[in-house]
């Protein structure tokens, strides 16, 4: 007992203390209280057993991360419970008072747990946040591989349409010479047309002179022939 009050008097605020733990002792086949010097820290919650026990020398090593639970039991008693490889597992410990275990199990271990559990949590949601960034960043790829294909096409376009309006500029020019040529056979055409009807007036005027000429020769033959 007095091995547990010496450990009970240390600092309170000491993540050390010495606890009985209920172990099976395996030639008696009957559960035992043992001193355990237990220690928080680094994540783990180490238990050491300071002297021979059934032979052998028994020690527990929980990882913080895989304490399921700490329930306070009777008086000074208190129970863990921790994940293992084949599902769970609970150990029992005893501290020397009430308050001793109080600290331990509801303040101490309880808040260490639970900085545990929180940072789990925020380890998990890390990785999900780390996930989801590779995610973004392979959609963000994506994107900009979208945008210069698009940057591409767009420029692809331009090209055709730069295209597009030089034929076409070079279309309405050679419009624009064919209509100037056009109004130019239109004034030719015209020239023509009035130089034909100049013509076809002469050519008049030339028939009725013929006419009047042939007129006068007859007469002129009438009378020249018409004294002999």
């Amino acid at each position: 007992m007095d091995d547990n009050v010496r450990g009970g008097d240390a600092d309170a605020t000491s993540t050390e203390r010495v606890l009985k733990r209920k172990v099976k002792n395996s030639r008696t086949n009957l559960f035992e209280w043992v001193k355990y010097r237990c220690h928080l820290g680094d994540g783990f919650f180490l238990c050491e057993c300071p002297t021979s026990f059934d032979n052998e020398t028994v020690s527990l090593q929980v990882l913080l991360a895989n304490i399921l639970s700490v329930h306070p039991k009777a008086a000074s008693r208190f129970e863990i419970t921790h994940a293992t490889p084949s599902g769970h597992s609970s150990d029992e410990f005893m501290a020397p008072t009430s308050q001793h275990c109080s600290l331990w199990a509801e303040e101490q271990l309880g808040i260490l747990v639970r900085v545990e559990g929180v940072l789990k949590q925020l380890e998990t949601e890390n990785k999900l946040y780390l996930q989801r960034e590779t995610q973004l960043r392979h959609e963000l790829a994506n994107l900009q591989d979208s945008m210069r294909l698009m940057d591409v096409e767009r420029q692809e376009l331009l090209t055709q349409l730069r295209d597009v309006t030089t034929e076409r500029e070079e279309w309405k020019a050679m419009a624009r010479r064919k209509q100037a040529d056009m109004t130019q056979l239109r004034d030719d055409l015209q020239l023509a047309r009035d130089e034909i009807r100049l013509l076809t007036n002469e050519q008049l005027r030339l028939h009725h002179r013929n006419k009047d000429l042939a007129v006068h020769v007859q007469r002129l033959d009438t009378l020249v022939y018409g004294k002999f």
